[in-house]
């Protein structure tokens, strides 16, 4: 899986089951790979970039930034 196939509908695997699910039972995660989008929609709501994705062999990760230009 490529990190621009995220941003469609997709099989949800996770690489570290723990973390995973202490996120859904505390609310940070509605439902198993559903919340890439949300992910991006809230970071756009608080003026934040869009976060960028990477995979690789060793894993997955999310990159989130700061326009340091801009408030």
């Amino acid at each position: 899986m490529l990190p621009e196939d995220l941003l469609r509908r997709h099989p949800y695997k996770s690489y570290n089951p723990d973390i995973a699910n202490d996120l859904f039972r505390s609310g940070y995660i509605e439902s198993w790979g559903r919340d890439i989008l949300n992910m991006i929609r809230e970071c756009l709501v608080v003026g934040l970039l869009e976060p960028r994705y990477y995979y690789d062999m060793s894993g997955f990760w999310v990159e989130f930034r700061k326009d340091i230009y801009n408030e």
